[in-house]
């Protein structure tokens, strides 16, 4: 028998009313899965096959403050998911039976600021100023450091809540936009 995952999360949420407020979430994966995704590109393989479940993986932990601004603008502050991509990192809540071959290229997770703003039911966008890719060490611009990145999203949504386009951007100083790598 293996542990793939156990995830334990705590929050306190924002409420819907759009007056000054502030919360926080945490995210603690344990188990093998937990051990792939901390490792997910030292493997040389990149297959989770060395059923190690004494792992522990910090998804998310991060403050959010809404400055009452217009419809409400929010703030989180610390490590969060990616905000690109159609995969998600638990596996119950992916929509495929498996983690394709894309989801090993894009990022699952952000250290830094992100801003999101609401303009109505059907628009909202977001913008923030990241630590790199998967990392959360240093912000110089050379060597084998993080590197700083923006990344950007723009969510239309349609009228009966049945549709969803999102457009999302990133850009970083550092090795997740080398080409040569990639």
């Amino acid at each position: 028998f293996n542990l793939y995952a156990v995830k334990i999360a705590l929050e306190k949420s924002l409420t819907s009313e759009n007056k000054a407020q502030a919360g926080f979430r945490a995210d603690v994966m344990i188990g093998e899965d937990a051990n792939y995704l901390s490792n997910r590109t030292t493997g040389q393989d990149g297959l989770n096959n060395d059923q190690n479940s004494n792992a522990l993986f910090l998804e998310q932990a991060y403050a959010v403050i809404r400055a009452p601004v217009g419809n409400g603008w929010d703030f989180k502050v610390g490590r969060f998911v990616s905000i690109l991509g159609y995969e998600v990192i638990e596996r119950p809540a992916n929509m495929n039976i498996t983690y394709s071959l894309v989801w090993q290229q894009l990022p699952i997770f952000y250290t830094g600021v992100l801003s999101s703003y609401k303009f109505d039911d059907y628009l909202d966008g977001k913008l923030g100023v990241i630590n790199g890719s998967d990392t959360d060490n240093n912000t110089t611009t050379g060597g084998n450091s993080d590197g700083c990145g923006l990344i950007a999203s723009l969510n239309v949504t349609a009228p009966g809540g049945n549709a969803n386009w999102s457009n999302n951007f990133q850009y970083s100083s550092n090795s997740e936009n080398d080409t040569a790598v990639s």
